[in-house]
């Protein structure tokens, strides 16, 4: 079974928004966030480069904040099923050249 992290397992649009308003002063509400990518909806004015901001900022990965109790629920899925799950997402990782410092984000379940 594949899992995708961006919103089933974390709040990912409360995390882009706090992380763009940081990063450029711009404010958006995360229930707003409807299309992604963000810079794809003409009425929140967010610009690739802006999404490349959030996106390479360590804290983007690191603080991520979870959805409570969603690997319990994981985990009882994998056991009352004995199947195996794969977690993935299509976010876009820090443009990093030195990989080291890009922490390991995937645990094992």
């Amino acid at each position: 079974m594949g899992i995708d992290i961006d919103g089933v397992l974390n709040k990912h649009r409360d995390q882009f928004s706090l992380l763009l308003y940081e990063k450029t002063g711009r404010k958006i509400d995360p229930d707003d966030i409807t299309v992604l990518p963000v810079h794809e909806d003409d009425t929140l004015n967010v610009k690739r480069e802006d999404e490349r901001l959030v996106f390479n900022d360590p804290k983007y990965w690191t603080d991520m904040p979870v959805i409570e109790d969603a690997a319990n629920v994981i985990q009882k899925l994998r056991n009352m099923f004995n199947i195996k799950i794969c977690i993935f997402t299509h976010r876009p990782w820090p443009e990093d050249e030195d990989r080291t410092n890009i922490p390991k984000m995937i645990e094992s379940f």
